[in-house]
């Protein structure tokens, strides 16, 4: 938002310039960046992080061992002289 454009806004509204920048999203942005940063540095923020960092690795083994099962089927299908379609577990003998 231009200058001219807060400056019209705020005579239209009654809010002060200031107060309008402070509502722009970079703004907003800056100030929950700085927040979670301080938080972060408390124990409960540490547990959150801790936590997550737990589900996140959770969520990836689980997409590893996704994988390996797809390749397995896929590697078992080959032997048995079927192929996949569109990487989909419909097979067709070929």
């Amino acid at each position: 938002m231009s200058s001219a454009e807060l400056v019209a806004l705020s005579a239209g509204t009654g809010v002060p310039i200031e107060r309008l920048r402070a509502m722009m999203t970079g703004a907003t942005m800056a100030r929950m960046s700085e927040r979670i940063r301080e938080w972060l540095l408390t124990k409960e923020g540490q547990a959150a992080l801790d936590q997550l960092r737990v589900s996140l690795m959770r969520t990836i083994r689980q997409a590893e061992a996704g994988s390996r099962d797809r390749e397995r089927r896929h590697a078992i299908s080959e032997q048995a002289g079927l192929r996949c379609i569109d990487g989909s577990t419909a097979y067709v003998t070929s």
